[in-house]
């Protein structure tokens, strides 16, 4: 029956043609989905960290020299609290840093009236009272105020998580589309070799044996589907990381991927095999049972 298993299907009745490449197209939508829905959520974690333990502190005055004055009240104050393990200035070269990308390289940091501002790391842990810091910063420097990156940290934690919905949302799409086209190829496929599956049946083959052979077909097809949407996505992530290595810009993050990103991918041949198999499997035995 091993045999029979194997040899009663016509050789590319369900697996060649167009079906591999549909699949590799749904397995890359798919992995590109993951891949956007992972790694927004290690940048949306990155960002969390970042502004927990920092903060800024901005001293805004016309005059260069009271600002100056205001600017070391606050960084006594700073340097004296608990909790705080540094506090710095931020020098001319380090603002015209942080403005290049909206003002260029162009020296008009020295005619702007540009705040002044102070770059404040917190200690791991560290539990401060801001509104009570910012006041007695503001007793030293009454146009000090402190900006904690909170409004900034929750509008881009809030755009991540919609992405990541979208994301999800596009590979549940995928995989109930692939599961419709498996469960129409698959009861084609049988319904065209209804005689052929009458005549093993009269000769003993049972259900599962004829179901049997349609899920080693589709999972052969499954699996060929998922190599051929991984080395879709592998092209594009590839091609997205070099191409991030001769571009430099603030607006740009790095591009890395996480261990995790990788091995979800490297299952996707896999899972996508058994996804078909299976699907195969409970349509050719659902329709054998209409046929009787």
């Amino acid at each position: 029956m091993s045999q029979t298993k194997l040899e009663f299907l016509p050789s590319g009745q369900t697996h060649r043609g167009l079906l591999n490449w549909v699949i590799g197209i749904m397995v890359f939508l798919t992995g590109m989905s993951i891949v956007a829905g992972i790694q927004l959520g290690l940048m949306a974690e990155d960002w969390r960290l970042s502004a927990a333990d920092s903060l800024t502190v901005q001293i805004i005055h016309p005059k260069p020299d009271q600002r100056d004055q205001q600017t070391k009240a606050a960084l006594a104050v700073l340097n004296s609290t608990p909790g705080v393990a540094s506090a710095r200035a931020m020098n001319d070269g380090d603002m015209s840093a942080l403005l290049a990308p909206w003002i260029g390289d162009t020296g008009l940091i020295e005619h702007l009236p540009v705040p002044q501002l102070v770059e404040v790391k917190l200690m791991p842990g560290a539990a401060i009272d801001l509104q009570a810091l910012e006041a007695l910063i503001v007793d030293s420097a009454p146009n000090a105020a402190i900006d904690t990156h909170e409004q900034w940290l929750d509008d881009l934690l809030a755009l991540a998580q919609a992405a990541q919905l979208i994301a999800l949302s596009v590979v549940v799409m995928m995989v109930v589309a692939t599961i419709a086209t498996i469960v129409f190829t698959a009861r084609s496929s049988l319904l065209a070799q209804q005689e052929t599956v009458a005549v093993v049946h009269m000769l003993g083959a049972t259900d599962n044996i004829i179901a049997g052979a349609f899920q080693q077909r589709f999972w052969g097809v499954g699996l060929r589907g998922g190599l051929i949407g991984l080395g879709l996505v592998a092209l594009v992530i590839g091609g997205v990381y070099f191409f991030s290595l001769n571009v430099q810009s603030a607006y740009l993050p790095q591009v890395t991927f996480h261990a995790t990103t990788v091995i979800i991918l490297a299952l996707l041949p896999l899972v996508t095999g058994f996804i078909t198999m299976l699907t195969a499997r409970r349509t050719v035995k659902r329709v054998l049972a209409e046929m009787v």
